[in-house]
């Protein structure tokens, strides 16, 4: 019988997009730059930012690594805490917690 069950918080039980979102828009709009298309700015979610902003903005690495700390800066004081549980994931953690 499984005891204990380990999950991955960000895009597993919650959706983060919008904070993350919100914290590329911000950082990119430190460099004149403004993206409304969000299927455009979810290309930038889990994978390597700096990366990103060079190859979707045309950065340079020193840019890039600017942009990133734009990026920390916004998320880490107001971004992560536009966060929402995906539909449904209260009752699945209620039930295996009953079980």
């Amino acid at each position: 019988m499984l005891k204990y069950a380990f999950f991955d918080l960000d895009g597993t039980l919650s959706d983060s997009s919008k904070g993350i979102i919100k914290a590329i828009k911000y950082s990119l709009s430190n460099f004149d730059v403004f993206i409304e298309d969000e299927s455009f700015l979810k290309r930038y979610i889990g994978a390597p930012l700096v990366d990103c902003f060079m190859e979707f903005n045309g950065f340079s690495e020193e840019q890039a690594k600017c942009a990133l700390k734009h990026y920390r800066d916004y998320y880490l004081t107001v971004g992560r805490f536009d966060n929402c549980l995906f539909d449904g994931i209260k009752e699945v953690l209620t039930l295996l917690n009953e079980r």
